[in-house]
């Protein structure tokens, strides 16, 4: 869903951008085996959507 909102204008490096998107959703699909990983997969959602979203 977060692909579907972001601002590609804004985005100093589309490509990067996506694989690291590409990899968190692979991530989420697998689930996380601790808290840590949990926390660290949310982080770089954020991460990931502030870029995606900044103006």
């Amino acid at each position: 869903m977060l692909a579907l909102c972001v601002r590609p204008e804004n985005l100093e490096e589309p490509a990067r951008w996506c694989r690291e998107i590409r990899a968190l959703a692979r991530a989420i699909n697998e689930g996380p085996k601790t808290t840590e990983e949990a926390e660290e997969l949310m982080r770089i959602g954020d991460r990931l959507r502030d870029e995606a979203l900044s103006e």
